[in-house]
C-alpha cells in the first residue's frame, strides 16, 4: 500500500474465525463454476465437506500515536512504501468532538473554518488547529498551513508523523502522491487523505485519466470504510459510480495500462486452456474464466480465435465487507473494481467477522434448510436470489455462509439474512462471473 510518509504506530490486526452451525442460508449442495461459460476448471479451491466449526471471535489491537515532536515545516517529497495486499493498520480513534470533525474535513474540507466556529473550545486546540490547517492545505493555501503546521511543532500536542501528513499534503500540486490506502497516525490525517483521494480522483476524471481516478476513488472508499466515522452511504454509491466509469475504461480495458501475463491464443483453445496455461505461467495467480473475458471485453468464449493475445490480470484478488457501513469491495491489488451496498446478518445470526476464501459458485441455486426439504430456484420460499458464492475457513472447511442474491431489494443495507451476505441480483450476478474461488473475503465490524 501506498502512504504520504506517515508513520504508521502500533501492531496490525489479528483475526480470528468465528462461523454460526447451521442457519436459513446454508452451503449449497451443487455444482460449481467459476463463470456461466464453464463447468468445471482445474486449480481451483476445492469445496469442504463438512458444516460450518466455531472459533473465537475477532480482536484487534490499536496503534498508539508517538508524542509529538518539535521540527520546522517545509513541503518535502513524500515517499512511497512497497504495495500490499495486507490488512491495513486501524485507524486510531479520537474524542467524540474530533471524530466528528475529522468526518467534516473528509467530506468537505472547505466547511472546516465555519464548523470550528461554532465550537471556540476545539478551534483553538491544537487538534482545532491542525485540522485547520490540513484544510487549508487542501483548499490550495498551502503557504498558510506550513506556517500554522510551523506554530504547531513549536507548541507540541501534533505528532511528528502528522506534521509530516501535513507537509506531503501541501506539496505542490504535480507532486502530491494519492493515498492509495487507508494509515494515517490521526483520525484527523486519515480524514485529510480521503479528501485529497477524492479531489485527486475528480480531476483525473475530468481529465480522461483513468488509472489516477481508479487510485483515487479506491483510496477513498477504502478510506471511508476503515475511518473511525460512520460511513456516509450517499458518499459511498457516489463515488462507487464515479470509479465504475473509470474502471470500463481502465481494468475492462484491454488497450490500458495494468498488470497483465500476456497469453496468446492456439489453434482449439477455450477460456479454460488459457485459464490453465496462465495459472502454470504465474505461481499464485488467482483468476477465472469470467474475470479474463471481463478484462480482454469478450461477451463470450466464442469471440477468441488463434493469433489473439489475451491479458491475464495479475493482481490479487481480494475482498472487504464491512458491516457497519453494509457495504463490500473487490479489489484487484490496491484498486476497487467493483463497489457494492448489501444485507448483512439480522440481530441473533450476525454475520460472523472473520477471513474467509470463497468456494463453490452456483448459478439459480436451490436452498437446502437443515432439516427440512430441499427448495428449488424461483420458489417464494429460497432466500438466496440468482446465484450462489459459498464461503469457507482459510482451512478449506466449508462454512453455512457466502454472497447470494436476494428475491427482496429492499433488504440492501439492512440486516435481514441469517448471517450471510446479500447483494441485488444484477449485482451478485456480476460478481459471480469476476469473483475467482480461493479469493479471501475479509468481513471487518
Amino acid at each position: 500500500m501506498r502512504t504520504l510518509l506517515l508513520v504508521v504506530l502500533g501492531g496490525g490486526l489479528v483475526v480470528f474465525l468465528f462461523v454460526r452451525n447451521g442457519g436459513e442460508e446454508p452451503a449449497v449442495n451443487a455444482a460449481s463454476a467459476d463463470g456461466v461459460m464453464i463447468t468445471e476448471e482445474s486449480g481451483a479451491v476445492q469445496p469442504g465437506t463438512t458444516d460450518a466449526q466455531q472459533s473465537p471471535d475477532s480482536s484487534a489491537e490499536k496503534p498508539q500515536e508517538n508524542p509529538a515532536e518539535t521540527a520546522p515545516l517545509a513541503a518535502q517529497p513524500a515517499a512511497e512504501a512497497p504495495a500490499a495486499l495486507q490488512q491495513p493498520a486501524a485507524v486510531p480513534d479520537a474524542p467524540g468532538d474530533e471524530r466528528d470533525l475529522a468526518r467534516v474535513l473528509a467530506h468537505g474540507p472547505q466547511s472546516v473554518a465555519n464548523w470550528l466556529s461554532e465550537r471556540p473550545s476545539l478551534e483553538r486546540s491544537a487538534r482545532g488547529q491542525y485540522a485547520s490547517a490540513l484544510a487549508m492545505a487542501l483548499t490550495g493555501r498551502s503557504e498558510a498551513a506550513l506556517a500554522l503546521g510551523a506554530q504547531l511543532a513549536e507548541k507540541g500536542g501534533i505528532s511528528s508523523a502528522e506534521l509530516d501528513a501535513l507537509k506531503a499534503l501541501a506539496m505542490p500540486q504535480e507532486n502530491r502522491p494519492v493515498a492509495a490506502s487507508s494509515s494515517a497516525p490521526s483520525a484527523l490525517a486519515h480524514a485529510a487523505l480521503i479528501a485529497r483521494s477524492v479531489e485527486s480522483a475528480r480531476a483525473a476524471l475530468a481529465a480522461g485519466d483513468y488509472a489516477r481516478t481508479v487510485r483515487g476513488f479506491s483510496g477513498a472508499l477504502r478510506g471511508e470504510l476503515e475511518a473511525p466515522w460512520p460511513a456516509e452511504i450517499a458518499l459511498l454509491a457516489e463515488w462507487s459510480e464515479a470509479l465504475r466509469k473509470a474502471q470500463a475504461q481502465y481494468q475492462w480495458s484491454p488497450r490500458a495500462a495494468w498488470p497483465a501475463l500476456e497469453i496468446p491464443v492456439q489453434n482449439g483453445d477455450s477460456l479454460i486452456a488459457i485459464r490453465k496455461r496462465a495459472l502454470a505461467q504465474s505461481q499464485g495467480l488467482t483468476t477465472c474464466t469470467g474475470l479474463i473475458a471481463k478484462a480482454n471485453g469478450l461477451r463470450n468464449e466464442g469471440a477468441i480465435h488463434p493469433g489473439m493475445k489475451l491479458r491475464i490480470p495479475t493482481e490479487k484478488p481480494h475482498v472487504l465487507v464491512d458491516l457497519d457501513a453494509r457495504w463490500m469491495l473487490f479489489f484487484l491489488g490496491e484498486n476497487v473494481v467493483c463497489s457494492y451496498p448489501v444485507g448483512i446478518g439480522r440481530q441473533g445470526s450476525e454475520t460472523p467477522v472473520g477471513t474467509y476464501k470463497v468456494g463453490e459458485k452456483t448459478s439459480e441455486p436451490t436452498w437446502f434448510p437443515p432439516g427440512a426439504a430441499p427448495v428449488p430456484f424461483n420458489d417464494p420460499r429460497n432466500p438466496l436470489g440468482t446465484r450462489w458464492m459459498a464461503w469457507q475457513s482459510e482451512a478449506g472447511v466449508n462454512t453455512s455462509l457466502g454472497f447470494h442474491g436476494t428475491r427482496e431489494p429492499s433488504s440492501i443495507g439492512q440486516q435481514g439474512s441469517e448471517g450471510c451476505i446479500r447483494l441485488l441480483n444484477s449485482d451478485v450476478e456480476e460478481l459471480f462471473e469476476l469473483l475467482p474461488r480461493g479469493t479471501e473475503v475479509r468481513v471487518q465490524p
